[in-house]
C-alpha cells in the first residue's frame, strides 16, 4: 500500500513528539541557539549558587560576586566600580561588594597607588579608604604620621628639626641638600593626601613607608627609626 506524502509527514511529526524530553531539549537548543545559550547560562549560574550553598568556604567570593552583579542596576558594570560605592553608603573598602573590592585592590596595587581615571574619585574616596587599607596595629602610627608630614613640609621650605635625626641623618641633610629639597618639593604645594602604606623591622630599626599625592605627581617617602626614637633616614622618591 503506497504511503502518501501527507501521511509520511504525519508519521514524522508523531515520531518527533515521542522523543525523550532530553532529546527535545537538545533539539530546541540547536534550533534556537540564542535561547539555548540563555538557558545554559542560567544553568551555570544555578549550579554555582547551589555549589556556593553546599561549599560556602570554597565559593564564598563567587556567590557574593554573583549577588553583586544580580543586585546592581541595569548597568552591570556598576558592580565593578568601587568609586560608586560611596553613593550606596559604603565608605570602608571592606563593605564594598566583592566585585568592587576586587577592582579596588587592583587599582591600589597598580604601581602601589590608586590609579583611577577619575580625578574626583581618586581624591576624597581614596583619601578616606587608603588609611583603612594600610592600617597597622602600632599605637604610635598616628604620631609618626604627623611627624612625617611635618618633616616633609619643612623640607619643602628647606629646613628640618635636627633634634629628630641621628648624627648620620643630620650629616646627610646638608645646607645644599636642604636647598635642593626646597627647590624640588616646594613648588608642589600642599599634598592632596599623605598616607602610611607599610611598616617593617630592619636591623633593630622601624621602617615606615608613605605615599604622598599631588595633583600632577605622586611621591613615595620612607623613614627608619632607631630604638631611641630618632630617625636614621628620611628618603623621598618620585613615583610618577
Amino acid at each position: 500500500m503506497a504511503v502518501t506524502q501527507s501521511e509520511h509527514i504525519r508519521r514524522a511529526i508523531a515520531l518527533r513528539d515521542q522523543r525523550p524530553l532530553a532529546v527535545k531539549f537538545l533539539d530546541w537548543i540547536r534550533s534556537r541557539p540564542e535561547g539555548g545559550i540563555a538557558v545554559l547560562f542560567f544553568l551555570v549560574q544555578l549550579t554555582c549558587i547551589v555549589a556556593a550553598l553546599l561549599w560556602p568556604d570554597s565559593f564564598r567570593y563567587l556567590s557574593e560576586a554573583l549577588w553583586a552583579q544580580g543586585t546592581m542596576k541595569s548597568d552591570t558594570s556598576s558592580a565593578y566600580k568601587w568609586e560608586d560605592e560611596s553613593t550606596r553608603g559604603n565608605y570602608r573598602w571592606q563593605d564594598f561588594n566583592k566585585e568592587a573590592q576586587a577592582q579596588f585592590i587592583q587599582d591600589v596595587f597598580s604601581g602601589g597607588f590608586l590609579s583611577t581615571p577619575s580625578a574626583n574619585a581618586a581624591g576624597p574616596i581614596s583619601a578616606g579608604i587608603a588609611p583603612l587599607l594600610f592600617a597597622t596595629n602600632d599605637p604610635a602610627t598616628p604620631v609618626k604620621l604627623e611627624q612625617a608630614k611635618k618633616i616633609f613640609a619643612d623640607l619643602q621650605q628647606g629646613k628640618i628639626d635636627r633634634s629628630l635625626f641621628t648624627d648620620n641623618a643630620n650629616g646627610y641633610f646638608s645646607e645644599q641638600a636642604l636647598a635642593d629639597f626646597a627647590a624640588g618639593l616646594g613648588p608642589l604645594g600642599q599634598p592632596q593626601s599623605f598616607t602610611q602604606t607599610g611598616q617593617s623591622l630592619r636591623g633593630g630599626m622601624i621602617g615606615r613607608s608613605y605615599l604622598i599625592r599631588f595633583p600632577q605627581k605622586t611621591i613615595r617617602a620612607w623613614t627608619y627609626e632607631m630604638p631611641d626614637g630618632k630617625l636614621e633616614q628620611y628618603q623621598i622618591a618620585v613615583v610618577n
